[in-house]
């Protein structure tokens, strides 16, 4: 009802009469002209939730709004490097109705990846109910995302959930962003020195660190070196962050390459830590 009284007939009663299209309008305030106030902290917060639900159920709106809603869709990271893994959770809820509307258990819930369940090349991904078992009409539903092999940027992930009697409800979305991967690593120390005595293999105690944001392996690389020198091929796979202790053994023949007295110290040898491109190296 407008302030000047009942309108006749508008184009929304057109559309639902004549060719069954979903349509109603929502008025909105208390004045034609509404004061800036009221319309920001009572009239949006009010309404918008209802808004964004008839939005989602436009594509059925006969079927859809008669399944559960899936709330508070979260991930537990906003930005993340591809290949690690993310739990997603969100609350399904078939209690969101009036007038008497009988409510049913939750019986499902899913997740699909940068588009809609509908879409038919979605994949369809199970979500679990948190207490293991789905026997009430509002659960907690979740989880955990595998991100390996996704593209850097932004990705949508959407959430549905499916109640007793079969009805899929409509989807709630949350972003997640997957970061460029640095690659790095760190050495320590940058330089050791040792004795023993001539013949001996003198080990050395080397510390390599992941320091990039992704899982990533690491190949040891010996050059220059003027001695008999072993050490692993390569550090096997560190998470980012992780770093492990490589023992290097140098074997002393006990020759002078310097002048007599140097001969207990000859074993020194400085290390590097060398990034090629994607290839990642441990040189000394």
């Amino acid at each position: 009802m407008w302030p000047w009284g009942f309108t006749g007939g508008t184009a929304k009663d057109f559309a639902y009469g004549r060719l069954g299209v979903a349509a109603f309008t929502v008025e909105l305030g208390t004045d034609l002209f509404q004061d800036c106030p009221t319309f920001n902290n009572t009239i949006v917060p009010a309404n918008q939730p209802a808004l964004l639900h008839a939005a989602k159920a436009a594509r059925r709106p006969y079927q859809t709004p008669a399944g559960p809603d899936a709330l508070q869709v979260t991930a537990s990271v906003t930005s993340v490097a591809a290949g690690l893994p993310v739990t997603l959770t969100a609350i399904a809820d078939d209690t969101h109705y009036a007038g008497g509307e009988p409510t049913h258990n939750i019986a499902a819930a899913r997740y699909t990846i940068d588009a809609p369940a509908w879409i038919t090349s979605a994949v369809h991904y199970p979500m679990a109910a948190a207490d293991g078992t789905f026997d009430s009409p509002v659960e907690i539903v979740r989880a955990v995302v595998n991100t390996s092999g996704w593209t850097p940027g932004r990705h949508l992930l959407f959430v549905e959930s499916q109640d007793a009697t079969g009805n899929w409800g409509v989807p709630t979305a949350v972003f997640l962003w997957i970061a460029r991967p640095t690659y790095g690593v760190f050495l320590a120390p940058v330089s050791a020195a040792s004795f023993g005595p001539v013949g001996a293999s003198i080990t050395f105690t080397l510390r390599v660190t992941n320091t990039g944001s992704i899982p990533d392996d690491f190949r040891v690389v010996i050059t220059g070196n003027t001695w008999a020198t072993t050490a692993p091929k390569t550090t096997g796979k560190l998470s980012a962050g992780a770093g492990v202790n490589l023992s290097i053994d140098v074997d002393h023949d006990g020759e002078c390459r310097v002048r007599r007295d140097a001969c207990a110290s000859d074993s020194q040898s400085i290390w590097r830590a060398r990034h090629n491109g994607d290839a990642h190296a441990v040189g000394y």
